[in-house]
């Protein structure tokens, strides 16, 4: 996906970093908790977890709005073992439940 958003970022950009962000930007966080609920099969998430769920995909998507607006300096692939690093313990033992 980021290799997609780098060779496009004009069209990104618009999607994610205008002021206020737009709704692009709600429905990119909102699918993509709904599809780590749907891929780790949590269907009965505490509050907590829906939180946490919630923290961690705003701040991808404010990371990638912040790696857009720096021009994608960063590589893809760094960015992406970035986020992979700071994926909370308790959705990458999910991860590797469902591998």
């Amino acid at each position: 996906m980021l290799e997609y958003i780098k060779k496009n970022p004009e069209y990104f950009n618009r999607l994610c970093c205008e002021t206020p962000p737009n709704d692009f930007y709600t429905v990119f966080i909102q699918y993509n908790s709904e599809t780590i609920i749907k891929r780790l099969d949590l269907k009965n998430l505490s509050d907590e977890d829906r939180n946490m769920l919630t923290f961690y995909t705003s701040g991808c998507a404010g990371t990638i709005r912040q790696w857009l607006r720096s021009g994608c300096a960063q590589s893809p692939a760094k960015l992406a073992d970035f986020l992979m690093r700071n994926t909370p313990a308790a959705f990458m033992a999910e991860t590797k439940n469902h591998s």
